[in-house]
C-alpha cells in the first residue's frame, strides 16, 4: 500500500533498494506507522536478497539490513508518534512481530550470539 502511495509498484524488483531509499526520508517527514512497516518488510527483503549473494561483502551487509528490518519493526510496533501503537487485531501487528523476531535471528545468526559492547552502535546502509 505504502509503495502504490508514492507510486513505485512499476520495476519493484530491479530497484527495491532505491525504494528502501525513498521510503527512509519520506519516513522523517512523514510519521505514520505503516511507512514504518514497509521499510521493516523491505530490509528484510533486502537481507534475504543479499544473503542468496554470491559476493563475500554481501553476507555482512544482510545482516546490517536484517538489523534495520528489526529497528524498523520495533518502532512500528512501539515507537513514539502521531498514531497510537497498532492493536493485536490489526494484521500487520502479528507479521511485524514476526519480522522482528526473525530478522533479530538472522542478525544474532544460528548460534544466538550475544551482542558484545563493540556492537552497540553500527554503521548500517540508512546511518547509524
Amino acid at each position: 500500500m505504502v509503495l502504490q502511495r508514492y507510486d513505485l509498484t512499476d520495476a519493484f524488483d530491479e530497484i527495491r533498494s532505491r525504494h528502501s531509499a525513498f521510503s527512509m526520508k519520506k519516513a522523517k517527514v512523514d510519521d505514520r506507522r505503516d511507512l514504518l512497516f514497509a521499510l521493516a518488510e523491505l530490509s528484510y527483503l533486502q537481507g534475504e536478497q543479499l544473503k542468496k549473494s554470491t559476493a563475500p561483502d554481501d553476507a555482512g551487509l544482510a545482516r546490517d539490513y536484517f538489523l534495520l528490518s528489526s529497528i524498523y519493526a520495533y518502532l512500528y510496533l512501539l515507537g513514539d508518534g502521531k498514531e497510537p501503537p497498532p492493536s493485536a487485531w490489526d494484521a500487520r501487528f502479528r507479521e511485524a512481530c514476526d519480522l522482528y523476531n526473525r530478522a533479530s535471528a538472522r542478525v544474532s545468526g544460528r548460534r544466538r550470539r550475544r551482542l558484545d559492547g563493540r556492537e552497540l552502535v553500527r554503521n548500517l546502509p540508512r546511518g547509524s
